[in-house]
């Protein structure tokens, strides 16, 4: 909603007598009628070039007030007017107003002019023609009114004006925009940490693949070879791509060195009994011995972690006798 502005204010002047009980039947009258008040730079009674023909508004419906203030409540303006309303070009405006208020000669306001250079109109009998205006016969030019800047800027209510938006910043500001800048950059280099993190997750949720690939790759080869159990070849698998590169090489190590463990009738002797079978040594494993590779390894339970020392050990034994 467009916030009103006055136009005039009702009383006696040298230009005439426009008391409120005269002008208030006038202003209701004019809202009830399709009748328009053009608004216009400057007085003029005709242009001197089609640009001074143009109006940049109107107005379509009045406010008076019980002081007798008239305000345009319903209007247009076009943005050349408020620009320069709001930049202070234009600083006051003027009713332009013919009749007498009588019966036979009743008021009618036919334009609001919007001043800059132009002086208030004080003593209508002479000001126009020394100021250059143009005056329109029978038509009273009435005292300017200030037009306020901030209604026409277009910013919100509570926004600094333009000139509050030059004054250099105090010293209290000042630390509170240095802190506001130590906030917004602790917050840029978090959200780069964050972003780097994310995309560390994104790489190896799609380098898991992979290294189940490898993984299988290797330990199948290792399996082909009678170095592994078939029945272990998964937990080994599971238990490679779970670790880092280093503890990953050197997990590799155990099989990759290990000599094949196979009994007489060529079937795997990768476990406690068909080691005893095929005259291999059938060591027995210590609780804290299993735990500790358990740890170290990081594998989720103890059997499994007994089967895979087991076979580990079996084929570095084998390994070492070669």
């Amino acid at each position: 909603m467009k916030p009103e502005f006055l136009i005039f204010k009702t009383g006696s002047y040298p230009q005439g007598n426009y008391p409120r009980e005269i002008v208030e039947p006038f202003v209701n009258a004019f809202n009830v009628t399709k009748d328009q008040i053009p608004i216009v730079v400057g007085h003029r009674f005709f242009g001197d070039s089609d640009d001074d023909e143009l109006a940049h508004g109107w107005i379509d419906t009045l406010r008076i007030d019980g002081a007798g203030k008239v305000f345009a409540v319903d209007y247009e303006m076009d943005d050349y007017a408020k620009e320069r309303i709001a930049k202070g070009n234009l600083k006051k405006c003027s009713v332009e107003i013919m009749g007498t208020g009588s019966e036979d000669n009743p008021f009618a306001i036919v334009g609001l002019a919007l001043l800059g250079r132009t002086a208030p109109q004080i003593a209508q009998t002479f000001l126009p023609a020394l100021f250059g205006a143009k005056q329109r016969p029978g038509c009273a030019y009435l005292p300017a009114e200030d037009l306020d800047r901030a209604t026409f800027s277009g910013a919100p209510a509570g926004a600094p004006s333009e000139s509050e938006e030059d004054q250099p910043m105090t010293d209290s500001e000042k630390k509170d925009f240095e802190a506001v800048k130590a906030s917004v950059s602790a917050i840029a280099t978090t959200v780069g940490e964050l972003g780097a993190t994310v995309k560390a997750f994104a790489a190896q949720g799609q380098a898991a693949p992979d290294r189940k690939k490898d993984a299988e790759s290797f330990f199948g080869a290792i399996r082909d070879a009678g170095k592994l159990a078939p029945a272990a070849f998964e937990k080994a698998v599971a238990l490679d791509v779970s670790l880092d590169e280093a503890k990953r090489a050197e997990y590799r190590t155990l099989f990759s060195e290990a000599k094949p463990i196979v009994d007489t009738s060529g079937g795997h002797a990768a476990s406690k009994d068909k080691a005893s079978e095929a005259g291999g040594d059938a060591e027995e494993l210590s609780v804290p011995e299993v735990r500790a590779f358990q740890k170290s390894h990081g594998i989720t339970t103890f059997g499994e972690a007994a089967e895979l020392l087991y076979a580990s050990k079996q084929a570095a034994k084998k390994g070492e006798a070669r």
